[in-house]
């Protein structure tokens, strides 16, 4: 019976009280040790600002963006017509630079001179023929004066002659002679009539051939001055496709020049930066166009900045940039 009783007794009392003191040993021991430290909120020092009135800007507003140098324009140059080439300037490689006018190749001119030297005879003999022709006119129509004063004269005489018939003063013969003279007189009129008005006819005739002739001249001209090319503008040669003594066709290209009298920069502005280089008074009619505003571009290189002055002439297409979202 002694047994359960000190069963009882550890299990009612002494487990209790040994539990409460491991806890308030543990509180005792948390409460030994260091309490953090709790920051403190950083004191913001008061800052001394101004406020004044917003006003409109009236003076400069700069906008710098970045672009690509592109030329002017570009221009190839083809053989207007053909042969063998005879000369070839040394400027004519890619990268030297070409002034205006400057002769940049000659193709045989040998067959293009005797044909602008034919076709000067043919102009020469229209004109001869012309000449003589109007020679001819002149004398055909003193001829037709002449016979038109023979036939009033063979008219008076038959005149004559049928006023001495009803008078019985003539015989029948002699009146049917003299109306044959007169017939034989109208006649040769209206021949030498009809010779001017054929006169006429060839004139017309010969002054086509003249016209045509003065055509083909000028178009031998033409492909004479064009056996020679030279440079249209001063500018950089890009690229050559030619070499002496090669032989070209009509078409064939022969070079590319890039114009450097003046260049495109092609930038891109950000959407918010399009509303002020609108002009105000802008309609929607006009309301892409661009006002002439002055630019300065910049390039730098070997550490030394070159600058120049431009104007701002146009934007590349409507809307903005769907990669970029840039005007």
């Amino acid at each position: 019976m002694k047994q359960p009783a000190i069963n009882t007794i550890l299990f009612h009392w002494v487990a209790p009280i040994a539990v409460l003191l491991c806890g308030g040993w543990f509180i005792f021991a948390m409460g030994l040790r260091d309490k953090p430290q709790q920051k403190k909120p950083p004191v913001r020092k008061s800052v001394p600002v101004e406020v004044v009135q917003a006003r409109p800007h009236t003076g400069a507003l700069n906008i710098i963006a970045s672009g690509v140098v592109i030329p002017h324009r570009e221009v190839e140059l083809s053989a207007r017509v053909g042969g063998e080439v005879v000369f070839k300037s040394n400027s004519l490689s890619p990268g030297r630079y070409v002034n205006q006018g400057e002769i940049l190749l000659r193709i045989d001119d040998s067959d293009y001179r005797l044909e602008v030297a034919r076709l000067e005879q043919e102009v020469a003999r229209a004109d001869v023929e012309l000449e003589r022709l109007k020679i001819d006119i002149e004398n055909a129509e003193r001829l037709i004066k002449i016979s038109r004063d023979v036939v009033t004269v063979r008219q008076r005489e038959v005149a004559r002659m049928d006023q001495l018939r009803r008078n019985s003063a003539t015989s029948a013969s002699e009146m049917d002679a003299v109306e044959l003279a007169l017939l034989t007189a109208m006649q040769q009129t209206t021949t030498q009539e009809n010779e001017i008005r054929g006169f006429d006819t060839r004139a017309k005739a010969l002054k086509m051939a003249r016209e045509l002739a003065s055509l083909q001249l000028q178009r031998a001209r033409l492909d004479l001055d064009r056996t020679e090319i030279v440079a249209p503008f001063s500018g950089v040669v890009i690229a050559a496709r030619v070499e002496q003594n090669a032989n070209l066709v009509p078409g064939a290209m022969v070079a590319m020049l890039e114009d450097t009298s003046s260049v495109e920069v092609r930038c891109s502005l950000r959407s918010e930066d399009m509303p002020f280089l609108q002009a105000p008074d802008s309609t929607s009619e006009n309301a892409y166009e661009l006002p002439p505003v002055p630019v300065t571009i910049e390039y730098e290189r070997g550490g030394r900045t070159y600058a120049w002055d431009g104007v701002l002439s146009r934007q590349d297409g409507l809307g903005l940039d769907q990669s970029t979202r840039t005007a």
